[in-house]
């Protein structure tokens, strides 16, 4: 039938139609119209395929041509997750690695790399446990091959998209940020400073600052002696990170601060968004509720932009949190739930804890406390190192 739109152009008027007739090609004579497809498409649209990338891996890869197919499916990957189109992405890095065991299945190295990006990927779509999951698969390739550099790109892949994040019962956490540590070569100066960034975040069930305060400084020492502002912003987030509290509330809103300077300096986003999330904690310690809305409002744009599920659960807590400090009980009753939907599955070991504080505190304004005591301790039980609970 004709495409409505596009003269000369034509399409099957069901999917059932196209469906039968490619079933009943003989698979050598599919093979060929694949790779004339190929041949047209290259013809079309010459070394910047842009949008048919994904089109072209497909028919490479259905036309047999699975070198250019791996190539096809990397590139499509890559542009979709520059495009923030996490989930196509994630599925098109999996079209990748498949291809390249059909291709070059002893090929370790880019199968290593190829798990990074899908990892990064998950992790950017909100799918956390499958990109853990990926992470560590590529750890496992990294360590066997002595890829050093590709090991510390797992640990802190793995270590999630907050630096703030606590290592709670995940056992493999600390040891693997540790061992990325020790196996990096010195002039990778921003993973180093990343790395020590998240180890910092993950030592906060510690009771005694001392650790992840010698961590952190290590950090900002090493990144403002390289002049790396990459290196510098990690290291600042993992400063903070380390050290927020209610006795250092001024020394974290100066370190936010620089934070949201360097980071938008670099273009890092993610590091804006965390820079907004301190100077809130710190300007609601410090009284100025202003200010502390008018960075929520700052990262809620950018989370907005990002669409990645853990900052879109970062403001919708804070936004929850504000607006029960405000005494706006429907509305707040509305994020509380709705930030533990998009945190469950994003960010759950923050989300759950922090979901339970906030219906907490709505009854206990309310003057209902007494039902979530249930939930309180299962806190209480499920996460013995953090006083507060």
């Amino acid at each position: 039938a004709d495409l409505p739109g596009a003269p000369g152009r034509l399409r099957f008027a069901h999917v059932l139609i196209r469906d039968t007739l490619y079933e009943g090609l003989t698979t050598a004579r599919r093979v060929r119209l694949h790779r004339k497809a190929v041949e047209a498409l290259e013809a079309l649209y010459g070394n910047e395929p842009g949008p048919h990338l994904a089109e072209l891996a497909h028919h490479s890869i259905a036309g047999t041509a699975f070198d250019r197919g791996l190539d096809y499916a990397s590139r499509a990957a890559d542009r979709a997750l520059m495009l923030l189109a996490y989930e196509e992405a994630a599925r098109l890095y999996e079209t990748a690695l498949e291809t390249l065991e059909r291709a070059r299945p002893s090929d370790e190295r880019s199968r290593c790399e190829l798990l990074l990006s899908l990892g990064e990927a998950e992790a950017r779509a909100g799918n956390t446990t499958a990109a853990k999951n990926v992470f560590l698969d590529a750890a496992d390739v990294a360590r066997r091959l002595g890829l050093t550099r590709e090991l510390g790109e797992a640990a802190a892949g793995y270590g999630g998209r907050k630096t703030f994040g606590r290592a709670g019962d995940d056992e493999r956490l600390v040891p693997l940020l540790e061992e990325g540590l020790t196996t990096l070569p010195a002039e990778h100066v921003e993973l180093r400073a990343r790395l020590l960034a998240r180890l910092a975040g993950a030592l906060r069930d510690e009771r005694s600052r001392e650790r992840r305060d010698t961590l952190s400084r290590d950090a900002i020492e090493l990144a403002r002696g390289t002049g790396n502002l990459a290196a510098l912003a990690y290291a600042l987030d993992g400063r903070v990170s380390a050290i927020v509290a209610p006795d250092t509330v001024t020394e974290v809103l100066a370190l936010a601060t620089e934070l949201r300077q360097v980071a938008e300096r670099v273009g890092d986003k993610e590091r804006v968004i965390a820079a907004h999330s301190f100077r809130l904690m710190a300007q609601l310690l410090l009284g100025d509720i202003g200010g502390a809305e008018a960075d929520l409002a700052a990262s809620s744009r950018i989370a907005k932009e990002l669409r990645q599920p853990v900052h879109l659960w970062g403001v919708c807590s804070e936004r929850a949190m504000l607006a029960l400090a405000a005494g706006r009980m429907s509305e707040a009753e509305d994020l509380v739930e709705e930030a533990l939907v998009l945190g469950e599955r994003a960010n759950r070991d923050a989300a759950i804890p922090v979901h339970r504080l906030q219906r907490y505190t709505l009854c206990d304004l309310r003057g209902s406390v007494e039902e979530t005591e249930p939930a309180i301790r299962e806190l209480v039980v499920g996460y013995p190192a953090r006083p507060v609970f």
